[in-house]
């Protein structure tokens, strides 16, 4: 059938307009992607910028930087890493469990490795007493094994915990072994950089970590009311650090930049605690002659005034210091039965602000300041009783504990 002059009109004006839908649009201007690389090479500038001054600037004050070769000088601000871990890692051990492998077991499978140490200690004799928290040896049940800096690997022999602190002592059979050297407590000051000595890829290696005290907390960790009673034969100071560690940290020796022993680390992940070593001062030469610990005791539990919001009002003030006794339940009363404070004639809702003149606050705890004397020293304290100040003497008991010998 012939087409018609119409039919080809019409199919002419629909070839015009699918050609106008598919053509497709002119390219870019040049000056557009020019535009665009340029914006792109500003943003790759500002990152490497970026990411140098942080690595410059604020790594090297939060991460640490493993130092395994004691004759390596690094430093990081004004702290000679290497420095440190020479004067103090001659006297760090790592602690194991005893391997049961059999006698005949491939020497592979009788190996122990820096991934399977509890933790670390640190060396108070020469003769091999070594002290560490009971977080790295839970308990007296079990054998271990501890490397010292030399590589030699050795049984401990005899262990003693420590029920007045988070502390155990251990004993190897060694002569010669480097002890540290401790702070004092009146030289340790909130905001002082201190190095923390970690378990490196061998246990024979060290990991020097500089950190930042960030808080002394004489009350120990509190968390929830219950942790505000506290016990007169237990001191709960403890130390806080800016930062975490790296792996192995258990036990950890921290260290003043000089080289002097602060604490040991304990805790969890998320906050990591120093526990000072002052608190061995008066214990140290029974445990040395004697192979036993032995501590002073008062007998009474407290709430530190300055732990929680004061709440008792006296002669219009409110008290912000002291320590009030109180129970905490049936076993655990104000004033323990038969104990030297009792005998002294303490009762509950007593305060006591003092001891041997010096005041109990923030920063001297009751717990501390009675660890700080030995059993049998008479003490005069300070006591305030419904609306009155008074003096009295109490003599100190004592509590030993003694060795536990491993065969």
């Amino acid at each position: 059938m012939p087409t018609s002059d119409l039919d080809k009109e019409i199919r002419n004006i629909y070839k015009e307009r699918n050609t106008k839908l598919v053509t497709p649009p002119p390219p870019a201007k040049a000056e557009g992607l020019a535009r665009h690389l340029v914006w792109l090479v500003v943003v790759v500038l500002l990152s490497v910028i970026t990411t140098t001054l942080f690595a410059t600037w604020y790594l090297p004050s939060y991460l640490y930087q493993p130092v395994e070769n004691i004759n390596q000088i690094t430093t990081i601000g004004k702290v000679d890493l290497a420095g440190v871990l020479e004067k103090t890692a001659p006297a760090t051990v790592a602690i194991f469990n005893e391997r049961t492998s059999a006698a005949n077991a491939p020497p592979w499978q009788q190996a122990y490795i820096a991934q399977d140490a509890l933790g670390q200690g640190v060396v108070l004799s020469s003769d091999g007493w070594i002290v560490t928290t009971n977080q790295v040896v839970s308990s007296t049940k079990g054998s271990y094994m501890v490397a010292t800096m030399d590589g030699a690997l050795r049984p401990v022999k005899l262990m003693v915990e420590d029920s007045h602190t988070d502390l155990v002592y251990l004993k190897i059979d060694v002569a010669n072994l480097t002890a540290a050297a401790f702070a004092r407590p009146s030289d340790i000051n909130v905001g002082e950089q201190v190095v923390a000595i970690a378990l490196g890829s061998q246990s024979s290696k060290r990991v020097a970590v500089p950190r930042f005290l960030i808080s002394l907390n004489p009350a120990g960790v509190i968390s929830r009311n219950d942790d505000l009673v506290k016990s007169s034969e237990f001191v709960y100071d403890t130390m806080t650090i800016d930062w975490g560690l790296p792996s192995n940290w258990q036990g950890a020796v921290v260290t003043q930049v000089s080289g002097r022993v602060v604490g040991l680390a304990f805790g969890d992940e998320e906050i990591i605690y120093i526990y000072p070593l002052s608190t061995m001062d008066k214990i140290v030469a029974g445990l040395f002659t004697n192979s036993q610990v032995s501590r002073p005791v008062l007998g009474v539990n407290y709430v530190s005034m300055s732990s929680a919001l004061p709440f008792i009002e006296a002669k219009g003030d409110w008290l912000t210091n002291g320590t009030l006794l109180t129970r905490y339940n049936a076993s655990r009363p104000a004033v323990k039965a038969g104990s030297p404070a009792a005998k002294a004639g303490l009762k509950e809702n007593d305060v006591i602000t003092s001891v041997a003149g010096e005041r109990v606050n923030g920063l001297l705890s009751l717990s501390y300041l009675i660890s700080q004397y030995s059993p049998g020293t008479k003490l005069n304290l300070m006591v305030w009783r419904q609306g009155k100040e008074s003096q009295v003497e109490v003599t100190l008991g004592e509590e030993i504990t003694k060795a536990v010998i491993k065969e």
